[in-house]
């Protein structure tokens, strides 16, 4: 119903020294969930563009659709009361089509050879307080792969049609309706304690047949 500034810059040297975000020398784009400002580089390998244009997209279509239900609801977005591995699970997922064959990569070696010193393990469902590539963006994408193969794909969307119920926007309701665990119960009909289950099981079951059909050893 508005236009959207799109800035694309030539090359991500340029891209790193705008001023109209604060960005770390990792980020290759990003979408503003205030006033929806788009802003990319052009990295001179147009697959990795049409990679990272996806990824800003999907955060583009899922903040307008938080959006549009919180202002049927008269509300604030509820993007910040979401898990950031939720919000960039869904961008991965959408751009790579489920779960691409670098994820499954990290899954499987996440599973076979965790390393807990290291924080280099599969986390909680819910968990959100550990941040960085593999804790949000790969297992952020493993996770809404997992309630795509459990639950449904239309699962997804449900968790963002009834996102508008979290922090202060759910009026009415108890600080425990209000929270993550109970978004989990009401879009899935589970608690997030057996939600967690089913999760850990789905990685077992995915990765430990391959590993014990392994027929190489130590040398």
């Amino acid at each position: 119903s508005r236009p959207i500034p799109y800035i694309l810059y030539s090359s991500h040297r340029e891209f790193q020294t705008t001023n109209l975000f604060a960005i770390g020398e990792s980020t290759l784009g990003v979408t503003s969930p205030k006033d929806l400002k788009m802003s990319l580089p052009y990295f001179g390998d147009h697959e990795k563009f049409r990679e990272v244009s996806m990824h800003e997209l999907v955060h583009q279509f899922t903040i307008q659709k938080l959006l549009d239900v919180a202002g049927a609801e008269q509300l604030n977005s509820p993007i910040e009361n979401l898990p950031l591995w939720f919000i960039e699970g869904i961008a991965e997922y959408y751009t790579k089509g489920g779960l691409d064959a670098e994820a499954d990569m990290f899954l499987r070696d996440l599973v076979w050879n965790p390393n807990l010193e290291e924080r280099y393990e599969i986390i909680p469902f819910a968990e959100d307080r550990i941040r960085g590539f593999i804790p949000t963006y790969k297992l952020g994408q493993a996770r809404v792969t997992f309630i795509a193969d459990v639950y449904g794909k239309e699962k997804i969307q449900g968790f963002l049609e009834n996102a508008y119920l979290l922090g202060s926007g759910g009026m009415g309701y108890s600080s425990a309706e209000r929270n993550f665990s109970a978004l989990v119960r009401r879009v899935l009909n589970e608690s997030l304690e057996q939600v967690d289950a089913r999760w850990r099981a789905w990685l077992k079951r995915r990765y430990y047949p391959e590993y014990l059909a392994i027929k190489q050893d130590l040398s």
